[in-house]
Order: C-alpha cells, then sequence, then structure tokens
C-alpha cells in the first residue's frame, strides 16, 4: 500500500492481525448466538464466519460516511493498472452490531 501512494521506504505493517482476531471473535458470537436460539427456539443455526465478512465489518462505519469525497488518487508508476473502475462505487452496509 506505501508504494501504491507513492511512499517511498520500508512499509509499515499492522501490529496485531486484527482481521484474524477479530474474525475468531464474530465466530465466537455466532456460535453464542446460535446457542441461544436453540434455547429459546429448539431449531439448530448454520453459523458462517470468513476474513471477508470480517473486513467488510470493520470497514463498514467507514463506508457509511462515504459521501462521493475524492480520495487521494496514487502516485506510483504502477497505479494507471490498478484503476480497474472509474465510476462512483458507494456500497452501503448495514451495521452488524
Amino acid at each position: 500500500m506505501t508504494r501504491r501512494f507513492g511512499g517511498t521506504g520500508k512499509p509499515t505493517s499492522q501490529p496485531n492481525p486484527i482481521n484474524d482476531y477479530g474474525t475468531g471473535f464474530m465466530g465466537a458470537y455466532g456460535v453464542a448466538l446460535a446457542l441461544l436460539h436453540r434455547q429459546r427456539t429448539g431449531q439448530g443455526q448454520h453459523i458462517d464466519a470468513a476474513l471477508a465478512y470480517t473486513a467488510m465489518t470493520l470497514q463498514s462505519p467507514f463506508m457509511q460516511i462515504y459521501e462521493g469525497k475524492k480520495w487521494d488518487e496514487p502516485t506510483a508508476k504502477i497505479a494507471s493498472v490498478l484503476r480497474h473502475y472509474t465510476g462512483r462505487i458507494r456500497p452501503k452496509m448495514a451495521g452488524s452490531f
């Protein structure tokens, strides 16, 4: 990401694998809700947890406040290759919690 936006030097890394930890927490939360549902209704539930789901959930607050703001354009030489879509993308996400 550092080079994509024209930075130089060694890129910094996230000190904690937040997405990995978050997926574990979300999976455990899903299991707890499934057990509560089973206790109340007697029916089982299918639990589905994935890194991509967690990444979208963690980014959803930023997606919700996006109002067509122009973000900094990439400045690296390879930046033109990275522009796959030139239209406006504005995803809408419902909050998970």
